[in-house]
């Protein structure tokens, strides 16, 4: 009788002991498959706590997992033991506050995530401390900018640019500054700023010469707005209007600076009147399109204003 109590009692302590404590494996002995971690040789997903470490056995990172997902505090850390970043998951996704840091222990970034996309208040900084952005986010877009600051420059070839925006080399976090670049002889050959990987603001190129090439303006990585174009010499060529990246309205224009021409989209596609003019400002033609195609009267000019030819195109046919 006492024996059995004694087994009762050990095996209800196991048992005690067990629920209390977090199961802790090295990355090593989890294999990643179909979006989850399973301990090896198990169909079993893992949950518990893995952890990884460097050469010098410090520790490099822990996070939390649960049924082969990350699920809580996911943290990271440099060499020297400072921590670099710390991250909240639920069900594998980004969500709540992330946190990184500079290996001086100056906070880089803060954001807020809901269900992995970017939500509320998100905060970058350069590692002086100095604020670089501030701004809300809405399911993951960017509702409204608080602060931008745009004093760190570098060159385009410090960047890699993938997924559609601009990462510093060896870095996962999009850059925010002023991006460069120079011809061969140390002339200045475009500039442009980022926000969070994003072209946002104005961009501008230059000839060789030093003379403004184009004037393109960007929102959140879109062109939008007003674009010019310039000839080495300065003279204004072509000015577009954009709305959300759709080309809205353009001009092309003489070296003299006389309208060449005028022509109208809608949701990037030609529609509407279009007409061309000589160098005198005469007018030289005058048609529409329609969704895209040549479609009503087409009209032609002589220097004179006389008119020299008249058509007539169905949705781009002509009609004899």
């Amino acid at each position: 009788m006492k024996t059995k109590l004694t087994l009762l009692l050990l095996f209800g302590l196991n048992l005690l002991l067990n629920s209390g404590c977090e199961k802790v494996v090295e990355e090593s002995e989890l294999n990643f498959r179909n979006d989850k971690f399973y301990p090896i040789n198990s169909d079993t997903p893992f949950s518990g706590r893995m952890v990884d470490y460097y050469e010098n056995d410090q520790l490099w990172r822990s996070g939390s997992f649960k049924d082969g997902e990350q699920d809580g505090l996911s943290e990271s850390y440099f060499e020297n033991g400072q921590l670099e970043r710390s991250r909240n998951y639920t069900d594998g996704e980004l969500d709540g506050l992330s946190e990184s840091y500079f290996e001086n222990g100056q906070l880089e970034y803060s954001r807020n995530y809901t269900d992995g996309e970017l939500d509320g208040l998100s905060k970058e900084y350069w590692e002086n401390g100095q604020l670089v952005f501030s701004g809300y986010y809405n399911d993951g877009e960017l509702d409204r900018l608080s602060e931008s600051y745009y004093e760190k420059v570098v060159e385009e070839s410090e960047l890699n640019f993938r997924i559609d925006k601009y990462y510093p080399i060896n870095s996962d976090t999009p850059y925010s500054g002023k991006i460069v670049s120079y011809y061969e002889t140390g002339q200045l050959k475009s500039s442009f700023s980022c926000v969070s990987g994003k072209a946002d603001g104005l961009f501008e190129s230059y000839h060789e010469n030093g003379q403004i090439s184009f004037k393109w303006n960007y929102t959140d990585g879109m062109l939008d707005g007003l674009d010019e174009s310039y000839n080495d010499s300065g003279k204004l060529l072509e000015t577009i209007i954009r709305r959300d990246g759709m080309v809205d309205s353009r001009k092309t224009y003489y070296e003299t600076g006389q309208i060449q021409s005028m022509h109208n989209y809608t949701d990037g596609q030609p529609d509407g009147t279009n007409e061309h003019y000589y160098e005198t400002g005469q007018l030289k033609s005058s048609y529409s399109y329609k969704d895209g195609s040549v479609h009503g009267l087409y009209q032609e000019y002589d220097k004179n204003g006389r008119i020299s030819s008249s058509k007539y195109y169905k949705e781009g046919i002509l009609i004899e």
